[in-house]
């Protein structure tokens, strides 16, 4: 499965969550089925919560796809914010 960071924003606008997904730089999708996505997320005290909302509308995005497991949001410093699974909810 490959996602670029494009498609991902075009999806947001497309569903409503442009504001969530236009904070995105890249998609990095690792052969074991693990997500990676960078953004532009700062270190304020709603970063956490925006990544939890990004993370839900990535979800939403790989739908099904067997091949994702998790996802793991970074902000700006690339630190790791939020790792979740795509499956369980």
């Amino acid at each position: 499965m490959t996602h670029s960071a494009e498609q991902f924003r075009a999806y947001g606008k497309d569903h409503h969550h442009a504001q969530i997904t236009g904070t995105v730089d890249r998609v990095f999708d690792r052969e074991d089925g693990h997500v990676l996505i960078s953004t532009r997320i700062g270190t304020d005290d709603t970063a956490t919560t925006t990544a939890e909302q990004l993370a839900d509308v990535y979800r939403s995005y790989a739908g099904d796809t067997p091949k994702a497991t998790t996802v793991t949001i970074y902000n700006v410093l690339n630190d790791a914010l939020i790792t979740q699974q795509l499956h369980k909810k």
